[in-house]
């Protein structure tokens, strides 16, 4: 009877096995978007493209994802080991923050999201003006092979980093492309790549609220005040000068005979 019994727990383990081991698929590109705020933290995005053998491979794919949700330390590991979280450990994710979801497009992909409890970059100095970033490398752990970090093929790693930065290719290791997208600058390593090290240092300018002026006041009045309301205006100033210039002279004796009138001497 025991034995009846191990049998039919491993026949129904060896079916949900083959049910779940069945899909016909193929992960071809991997992107990973890293969008950098101004403090160095950051939210990563994860997208696998994924190719179906048939339209019913990924109806079944479909219903993995709505079957594991966000259960990728345990689930999603067990049924792909790379359809895995690449930058930190699992332990750095901040709680709460992991989504995922599979994008039906043309090209259909997994996307993963989430973010980290510490900031990605390191501040290394600091001024007034600006602040300089540095990549943090333990978070990219997933990527080395001693001696060597190693970015595989058909995979993106981009960095969107904040408004009002600097880069230099030469602060870019290994050798990356630096894009300007939406007033941000984008470094973009593409695989393969194979180095000893992996570096982005970049500079973050601080705003700097403009020295407020009668003159910088005066100056965008005159620019944006309409030529017609300007004469109107300029026409009714020097009407008033010269009211008051004529009439100087009554206006004083009425002043000086109030002070005569209301003093105590």
């Amino acid at each position: 009877m025991q034995t009846k019994k191990i049998l039919g727990v491993g026949l129904a383990f060896l079916i949900l096995l083959h049910s779940v081991t069945a899909i016909s698929y193929e992960i071809g590109w991997h992107n990973i978007e890293l969008a950098i705020n101004a403090d160095g933290t950051g939210k990563i995005t994860e997208k696998f493209y994924i190719n179906f053998d048939t339209p019913a491979d990924l109806n079944e794919f479909k219903q993995i994802t709505s079957k594991f949700g966000i259960d990728i330390a345990n689930q999603w590991k067990a049924f792909n080991p790379k359809l895995q979280p690449n930058i930190g450990k699992f332990s750095d994710i901040t709680p709460g923050s992991g989504k995922i979801a599979l994008i039906e497009v043309e090209d259909s992909y997994l996307e993963l999201s989430y973010e980290l409890k510490e900031p990605l970059f390191e501040k290394i100095e600091e001024t007034s003006r600006s602040t300089v970033f540095e990549l943090k490398k333990p978070f990219f752990n997933s990527f080395l092979s001693k001696p060597f970090y190693v970015i595989p093929a058909k995979t993106a790693i981009s960095f969107i980093l904040p408004e009002q930065t600097t880069v230099t290719a030469n602060n870019v290791l290994p050798k990356g492309e630096i894009q300007t997208q939406n007033n941000k600058t984008v470094v973009i390593w593409t695989g393969e790549k194979t180095t000893t090290d992996l570096a982005i240092k970049f500079t973050y300018w601080k705003q700097i609220a403009p020295n407020l002026s009668l003159a910088i006041v005066i100056k965008e009045f005159l620019e944006n005040t309409p030529k017609e309301l300007l004469i109107l205006l300029i026409i009714i100033f020097v009407l008033a000068v010269s009211f008051f210039y004529l009439k100087r002279k009554e206006y004083g004796k009425k002043v000086s005979d109030y002070i005569v009138k209301h003093s105590e001497l």
